[in-house]
């Protein structure tokens, strides 16, 4: 039975959510709408508005990432002077904008645009949604709500992937809408603001409030002692910070957490994520594979093992903790990229008859993804939410989704022409690398959060004491 703390938190949480499932959605909608695309292109058949040359799918779909990093720096100044719901609140406005733009589209700018705008939301939901979650969550329910959240980012992939290869591309479209609703109606019914944020400018009722609401259940002495610990923590960071954003990391330890994170959380793109969630029916063409599983139905397989795997980490991320999780699936997922990679030597320089391990595609994908779901993707968001000073997050967030966007737009960009000129095996190469150089990072920098409040977390990346020491 879900106790009643954990459904007051949840309900909160809701709205972010929705959000998860629907940037999915935006990021699934790119494999079946390139292949709408492209048999228009090919073949004649209408299946897209109008008629893309190849360039100008590719850059259809690469310049969401772009729009990722614009999201994430446009939404930064509501996260700062509004509040953390009336930031969530954008992601509804980008998406129905995509939604509309798809729908009616007829050229490229248009496409472009929608794509764009969609990454805008997605720059919301990556930077400050998991932030929002580490505000309002008490600590044994922070890392389960977010992996609650990433969990949601694949299933909405899953179903524009089932959805987007069966329906004309209008349904594929629109479908989004009713879910953009359910997002808004939760927004305006169920969110709280986080009782830092309204703690930071000076709101004590309203910080109570919000506090009661989201610790209902919770003894009227623990309520009041997280206020305090909340309201000396802002505190603290407030007379540290001094007057300028510079200032801000001066605190002890802010620099570090804020490289930390800035490592992290920016080198999705870098380790293959967005690259494979991309283009995973053309790696099942690229690699000859189409006989051992259509791509379509490969590409949903890859993504249900994401989401069976992400549900695997919300229970592991409380007992296994955060840098021992993240250091094995960044070291299985380099793994996984090593055999892709010496498959594609065979086939493609070598020229060797593979037809014998057509199965290694789909194992070495199925594999990686499950190191995807199982910590690549979802770690650095809690690391996020909970290393960071308050006022550190407003600047850390969108500088991790620009080098993020910058890189999966130019890696998504350049997959194409260098399988082309060189071989596929280069990629999966080079994210054979960067895998393994993250792996260890996190096992001798990254410090261990698990358990901790926030409060305690920045007290250990100070180098004070714990708070139950000082007792």
């Amino acid at each position: 039975m879900v106790s009643s703390l954990a459904w007051c938190q949840f309900k909160s949480v809701l709205a972010v959510m929705l959000l998860s499932l629907l940037e999915g959605m935006a990021i699934g909608w790119a494999s079946p709408g390139m292949e709408k695309m492209e048999a228009w292109s090919s073949s004649g058949e209408d299946e897209a508005p109008y008629r893309p040359s190849k360039a100008e799918v590719t850059l259809i779909i690469s310049l969401f990432d772009i729009g990722v990093m614009l999201g994430s720096w446009t939404s930064t100044v509501v996260f700062a002077v509004a509040g953390r719901r009336q930031t969530i609140l954008v992601g509804p406005v980008t998406l129905s904008a995509w939604v509309v733009l798809t729908a009616i589209g007829t050229s490229t700018p248009m496409l472009i645009v929608a794509r764009m705008l969609a990454g805008c939301g997605m720059g919301i939901a990556l930077s400050f949604s998991y932030m929002y979650v580490g505000e309002v969550a008490s600590p044994h329910l922070r890392g389960p709500l977010s992996m609650v959240v990433t969990l949601l980012m694949p299933i909405g992939q899953l179903v524009a992937f089932l959805l987007g290869s069966n329906v004309p591309w209008l349904w594929q479209s629109v479908y989004p809408v009713p879910f953009i609703a359910a997002m808004v109606l939760c927004l305006v019914f169920l969110m709280q603001e986080t009782p830092f944020y309204l703690a930071s400018k000076g709101r004590a009722a309203d910080m109570e409030r919000s506090l009661r609401a989201l610790r209902v259940g919770n003894s009227e002495e623990s309520i009041q002692a997280e206020m305090k610990t909340i309201q000396e923590t802002v505190k603290a960071r407030e007379d540290s910070k001094g007057g300028s954003w510079y200032d801000v990391f001066q605190a002890p330890g802010a620099k570090k957490a804020a490289a930390i994170i800035l490592v992290e959380a920016s080198v999705m793109a870098v380790l293959g994520v967005t690259n494979v969630l991309a283009y995973t029916q053309q790696i099942f063409k690229f690699a000859k594979a189409e006989n051992i599983l259509d791509p379509v139905l490969s590409s949903s397989l890859v993504i249900v093992v994401e989401i069976v795997m992400i549900s695997v980490a919300v229970f592991l991320i409380e007992r296994l903790g955060r840098r021992l999780q993240m250091t094995t699936a960044a070291l299985v997922a380099s793994f996984s990229m090593a055999v892709l990679s010496a498959y594609f030597i065979l086939l493609e320089d070598q020229k060797a008859d593979m037809s014998s391990w057509k199965w290694v595609p789909l194992f070495g994908l199925l594999l990686y993804i499950a190191c995807v779901g199982g910590g690549i993707n979802s770690v650095p968001q809690v690391l996020m939410s909970e290393m960071l000073p308050q006022r550190a997050k407003v600047i850390i967030a969108p500088m991790c989704m620009t080098l993020m966007s910058l890189t999966s737009f130019g890696i998504n960009y350049a997959f194409m022409p260098v399988g082309a000129a060189y071989g596929h095996w280069v990629m999966f190469l080079f994210f054979t690398c960067t895998n393994f150089v993250i792996a260890l990072f996190t096992l001798f920098v990254v410090p261990e959060t698990k358990g901790k409040s926030l409060a305690e977390v920045q007290d250990m990346l100070a180098g004070y004491p714990s708070r139950k020491e000082r007792i």
